[in-house]
């Protein structure tokens, strides 16, 4: 009984240290993007309808889970190079939204640059090379993958990559909406990696679980930040490329 124990916290503890140290430096972090929020000019002004609040307020929250989950993945995930090229495509895409938060960009440049940002990913290894064939379960023979070739398995990452940047982009429009979907998708795709043995592949995820859950208790209505593009692209852009490592997409 006593070794059971032992080896269940020896598994668990690593999770467990991933995501509070992601917590922690986003939940430490926020109440510095409020304060250095205005000080930069990165304030959500209602200035229309789709506006649910009233007064400014400070669009910077991205900061804080930027810097939660890279240093979080940078501490308990750097032997994976894999890892190495996401936190770099994450920091690609977190600088668009850091542009797009200040100055604000064209729609079309943000999604060129978003193609971009996974592109390096493609380029570093991330891809969608195969899909299990759907038809398996109806066929006594056949392949039980279809393998893509290198030009399909290209449109495919990125098609894969930009839309769930901009899935998460797109419903961060409720306090404490983007942040806690993020939070739950993330954390399930860490538990079916964990169920499929794929260790670091959740162990990946779950930094991005804890540092969309520092985030949030500033969040919750009535919030006192937004995390802006920076934050939702971030977070979208994470968990597509992570879970393109794992078996759950």
């Amino acid at each position: 009984m006593k070794e059971m124990l032992i080896d269940y916290i020896q598994h668990v503890f690593p999770f467990f240290l991933t995501a509070a140290v992601a917590f922690a430096v986003s939940c430490l972090l926020t109440p510095a993007a409020i304060r250095l929020a205005p000080k930069i000019g990165a304030m959500d002004i209602p200035k229309d309808n789709r506006r649910m609040h009233k007064k400014a307020m400070p669009r910077f929250g991205g900061m804080a889970i930027f810097a939660g989950t890279e240093i979080s993945l940078a501490l308990f995930c750097h032997d994976d190079p894999k890892v190495i090229t996401i936190l770099i495509g994450g920091a690609l895409i977190y600088a668009v939204g850091v542009v797009d938060d200040l100055k604000g960009l064209p729609a079309k440049l943000k999604f060129l640059l978003q193609i971009v940002c996974a592109a390096v990913l493609y380029a570093g290894g991330i891809r969608v090379d195969f899909i299990k064939n759907p038809l398996g379960i109806f066929m006594s023979e056949g392949p039980l993958y279809i393998h893509f070739p290198m030009a399909v398995s290209l449109i495919i990452t990125i098609i894969w990559i930009v839309g769930i940047t901009n899935t998460v982009n797109l419903i961060d429009g409720l306090d404490g909406l983007a942040a806690g979907v993020a939070a739950i998708a993330s954390g399930y795709i860490s538990y079916a990696a964990v169920l499929s043995g794929q260790y670091g592949v959740a162990l990946a995820m779950i930094a991005v679980t804890g540092g969309a859950l520092g985030f949030l208790p500033f969040n919750f209505h009535p919030a006192r930040i937004f995390m802006g593009d920076s934050g939702s692209l971030y977070l979208g852009f994470m968990i597509a490329a992570i879970s393109v490592l794992g078996s759950t997409k």
